[in-house]
């Protein structure tokens, strides 16, 4: 649910902040990219550990980031909320390929 709901969030922010990207918005829809890109996560790590295959601790790190966007939303301008998030979960994406996970074996996973 909290991956169905962060893609809501984060279409509704995108929608609403589209038509202004270079002059700060309002609440809602700062708070629809900033919490619903943290929901996708969050949701996301859950859905990972449910299966088995990962922890996900940089996301759970960059769920945290994602949300201190707020400000920048309200403050300077979408476009500026939608480049960090971009880095924040880039790097995040980065990081954990470079670092490694712990996953299963691809051999554990085949049918036997």
């Amino acid at each position: 649910m909290p991956l169905l709901l962060g893609v809501v969030g984060i279409a509704f922010g995108l929608k609403k902040a589209f038509g202004h990207a270079y002059e700060p918005a309002d609440l809602a829809p700062a708070l629809g990219l900033a919490g619903g890109a943290a929901a996708f996560l969050v949701g996301d790590v859950l859905f990972r550990r449910t299966l088995g295959i990962g922890e996900g601790h940089w996301r759970t790190a960059a769920a945290v980031l994602v949300a201190a966007t707020l400000p920048l939303g309200i403050l300077v301008a979408p476009a500026a909320q939608i480049a960090a998030l971009v880095l924040v979960l880039g790097g995040a994406l980065l990081v954990e390929q470079r670092r490694g996970t712990p996953t299963q074996d691809a051999s554990s996973l085949a049918p036997a």
